[in-house]
């Protein structure tokens, strides 16, 4: 069974948007990867805006990454 951990919790982004501080909170959610390869998830991602990006780690040497962060409808672009 995979646990999807979110964080913030929706009852968090509530409260931060409350106090008026902030226009944006990132919110992040853990998928283990037995569950989906990380172009897998792109491609949903691509499904949901034309703006997504791929951002994955490495290690000098390794042939895999560690992390793999993705994420669609950036606030900014740098191309």
């Amino acid at each position: 069974m995979s646990v999807h951990v979110t964080s913030p919790t929706l009852e968090e982004v509530r409260a931060i948007a409350q106090k008026g501080s902030y226009r944006r909170v990132p919110v992040k959610r853990e998928i283990y990867a037995d569950a989906f390869t990380t172009v897998e998830v792109l491609r949903a991602l691509r499904e949901e805006s034309n703006h997504v990006f791929l951002l994955e780690s490495a290690e000098a040497d390794q042939r895999w990454g560690r992390y793999s962060f993705l994420g669609f409808d950036p606030s900014m672009e740098i191309t």
